[in-house]
């Protein structure tokens, strides 16, 4: 697991968890499953860091200590 980056090992050791604790259970709980599952899939997520290309062209107004803008031209974002 050397080769996975801390988001993934931590989905791994949250999923491993999961499972483990639902094979103890008494009783079948899909609903909890799939509630601690989708917990683990958005925080897997959310971990995502994301590489937005160099030189997108932006408008700025305001001082020089002051400046507030947006990009002018639309730019891809690269999960990484």
């Amino acid at each position: 697991m050397s080769d996975l980056n801390a988001g993934e090992q931590e989905f791994i050791q949250g999923y491993i968890s999961l499972q483990t604790e639902m094979l103890t259970q008494e009783q079948n709980s899909i609903q909890e499953n799939a509630v601690r599952m989708a917990g683990l899939i958005k925080a897997f997520i959310k971990s995502a860091k994301v590489t937005v290309q160099e030189n997108i062209p932006v408008a700025t107004t305001g001082s020089a200590t002051a400046q507030t803008g947006k990009t002018t031209a639309k730019a891809t974002g690269e999960l990484s």
